[in-house]
This record gives structure tokens, C-alpha cells and sequence, in this order.
């Protein structure tokens, strides 16, 4: 995200245009976390059936109208969906982090007199007492506070031992995705369907892969050319 034009907007524009963009801002926020709510949902539904169906005997089944003859289409198209709906997921979480942090500097803007530049790069990782409870309500935004601000440092180890598993969740669903191409290779690549299905969820996550990277350089380069590095705050 680059941070010097967002400044640049807030200092060439008057408080109601402000006004009109942070309302603007938050309703896509709210947005943005529901939809995130549904892609997690998701996953852990398409994760569901997947272990369902590797214990189920079931060969067919019917919805209403609806009838699949054989069950096993569905558990060869599981990995092409699972990485859609984690690619999805990453792409809306890093939009909304630009969304958020877009939020917290027009708040400041508009409500906090005499702000200083160091005021506006501390958003980025902070979250304010003011900003936070103006901000839609976001489990994962909630999670962070328990390894970020001031803490006793025996709380603090406590916070960090309890945030240790939770570092687990974002390498598990690539486990998972990994079992499932696994699986399908072995029971239905010889499928025309699973073939496609085996070579789209490649192709989906090395997108996933190169999308990341492209975002982690470019915010780098974005520090790196507003002078910022590790060493300052």
C-alpha cells in the first residue's frame, strides 16, 4: 500500500470530502469482514466434507431434484474449490488491510488535532482505543491485540505462548491442500475431471504464491522509497 498518497489525499482535501471517503472507507470495511466470514466458513465446510467423504460409503445421494450418481466427482473437485476460496481469502484479507489502515489515518485526520507523521505510521500496526471501538468489530483485528501494545512482560510471554499455535493455522490449510492433491492423484487422476481439477488447483495456488510475494515486494518498495526501513518506528 502506498502510504504517502493516502497522506498526500488527506492534506490536499477539506474535512467533508474526508468525511464522505471514511464513509465510504467503513462501509467496505464492514463489507470486507463479512466476506472474509464467509470465505473462512467455507474452507472449513469444503474441509468437512472432505473428511466426511474419505469415511463415508456412500456412492450417490439426492437434493431435492438433484442427483449425483457418483459421489466421488465431488472429493476430485474439492482441491480446485478449497484453493479458490484460500486464494480469495488471502486477496480479500490484504485489501482489507489497506481499507483499515486507510480508515484509521482519515480518522485521525478528522478527530485528532495537532497530528504528527510518526502518529500516522504507528496505525499501521496499532490499533487506538478510539480507533478501534469506531472500527467494524473484526475477530481476527480483536486476536492481535494479544501480542501488540504495552504489556507486563510475564502477560506478555503468556500472549505470545498462547498466539504460538495460532501461528499453525496459516501453514495447515496448505497441509490440507497438499492431502487433498495427494488423494486425488491417487483416486481420480486417471478421472478426466480430476486431471483438471489436479492441474487447476496448481495453477491456483502458484497464483496464490506469486501474488503474495508480488505484495510483500511492492510494500517494501513502497517503505524503501518514503525512507522508512527496520531500523525506524
Amino acid at each position: 500500500m502506498n502510504y504517502q498518497k493516502t497522506l498526500e489525499f488527506i492534506t490536499n482535501n477539506q474535512h467533508s470530502d474526508l468525511k464522505d471517503f471514511y464513509d465510504k472507507s467503513y462501509e467496505k470495511l464492514k463489507e470486507l469482514n463479512k466476506r472474509i466470514d464467509r470465505m473462512t466458513i467455507s474452507l472449513l465446510v469444503v474441509v468437512l466434507v472432505y473428511f466426511l467423504l474419505a469415511k463415508t460409503s456412500i456412492e450417490s445421494f439426492s437434493i431435492g431434484p438433484f442427483s449425483i450418481k457418483d459421489i466421488s466427482v465431488i472429493g476430485q473437485l474439492l482441491p480446485v474449490l478449497f484453493a479458490y476460496l484460500l486464494f480469495d481469502l488471502l486477496i480479500s484479507s490484504i485489501h482489507k488491510t489497506e481499507v483499515l489502515i486507510t480508515v484509521k489515518m482519515l480518522f485521525l485526520s478528522m478527530y485528532v488535532q495537532d497530528v504528527a507523521p510518526s502518529d500516522f505510521d504507528a496505525v499501521k500496526n496499532k490499533h487506538g482505543f478510539f480507533t478501534r471501538i469506531l472500527l467494524p468489530f473484526s475477530f481476527t483485528t480483536e486476536l492481535s491485540r494479544l501480542v501488540s501494545g504495552k504489556t507486563p512482560v510475564g502477560l506478555g510471554c503468556f500472549g505470545i505462548l498462547l498466539g504460538l499455535p495460532l501461528l499453525s493455522l496459516y501453514f495447515l490449510p496448505f497441509v490440507l491442500e497438499y492431502f487433498m492433491l495427494k488423494d486425488l492423484y491417487t483416486n481420480g487422476y486417471t478421472e478426466t475431471i480430476g486431471k483438471i481439477s489436479f492441474y487447476m488447483t496448481i495453477y491456483i495456488n502458484l497464483g496464490l504464491i506469486f501474488y503474495y510475494i508480488k505484495v510483500v515486494i511492492n510494500n517494501y518498495r513502497d517503505l524503501k522509497d518514503q525512507g522508512i526501513d527496520n531500523n525506524t518506528n
